[in-house]
């Protein structure tokens, strides 16, 4: 186990698509916005920046090192080279530019052409063991922070879930928002679940699904959750992954009444830490 989008009600075969919103200036990470079908990079501006821009600053030369940084990182990733992408990281976390916009700007490239391949059936074994092995060593590049509080999130894997690299990509992004999180990277058995939840007491219960089969698989272990949970264990129940970010047309698996799906993690780390 390893400690470290929002949650919203949405109706069933609804269909959501995203873009992560980029500052085109000090290159923060902004959160993601609908409803575009390329879950790509859509540049816009924070309010720092913004106000930096009323005041006259000369904000676009201030920030031209870092936007000629990250735009070598994105290019690195999207290549999979990784001596240029460890230089540029370097040079990058120099510049203070955040882990949670390095951890975007490495890992959503690589991991949407994958998505894209995967969905195509084009993925090969070794195309996606290549993927897991880079994703791996960026996560050695930007440790996982250690954030002091009561356990905010128990993380787990929908049953029939194989891809684990989407519930760890999220823990790091909630950990450096001040979450904390418990991520278990293999499939646990319900009766599992109930043990290690009622140890841990976590404010929220989230399940990772990559496939639409893996929904109603993780709505039947909530169901079983909350017959057999102690009653003063009023967790909420989330349900994130793949399997509701595919866009283009793609009808959403239905999802139990009382369980939220998460789409944005910036708002889902706002909404657990008040």
């Amino acid at each position: 186990m390893r400690r470290g989008a929002g949650p919203r009600s949405l109706q069933p075969n609804s269909k959501i698509a995203f873009m992560i919103r980029w500052c085109c200036f000090c290159q923060r990470f902004l959160g993601e916005s609908e409803p575009f079908d390329d879950p790509s990079f859509t540049h816009s501006i924070c309010m720092p920046c913004d106000a930096k821009l009323e005041r006259g600053d000369s904000l676009k030369k201030d920030t031209a090192q870092a936007r000629s940084l990250v735009n070598a990182v994105i290019a690195a990733a999207k290549s999979r080279d990784w001596s240029s992408c460890e230089a540029a990281v370097a040079d990058a976390r120099a510049l203070q530019i955040g882990d949670d916009s390095l951890l975007l700007g490495l890992l959503q490239p690589a991991l949407y052409e994958a998505g894209r391949e995967w969905q195509a059936g084009t993925l090969s074994v070794a195309t996606e063991q290549q993927v897991t092995s880079w994703c791996e060593r960026i996560f050695s590049l930007l440790p996982i922070v250690e954030v002091d509080r009561p356990l905010d999130l128990l993380l787990l894997q929908a049953p029939g879930n194989i891809r684990v690299l989407g519930a760890q990509f999220a823990a790091r992004l909630l950990a450096q928002l001040g979450v904390s999180v418990e991520v278990v990277a293999r499939h646990m058995p319900v009766e599992q679940i109930v043990v290690l939840a009622q140890q841990l007491r976590p404010r929220a219960i989230g399940f990772s699904c990559a496939m639409p089969a893996s929904v109603q698989a993780a709505n039947e272990v909530i169901a079983t959750l909350k017959t057999q949970l102690e009653p003063g264990l009023n967790a909420r129940y989330l349900l994130s992954g793949f399997a509701f970010r595919q866009g283009a047309g793609h009808e959403l698996p239905p999802v139990d009444a009382g369980i939220e799906v998460v789409v944005d993690v910036e708002a889902l780390g706002r909404s657990l830490k008040t």
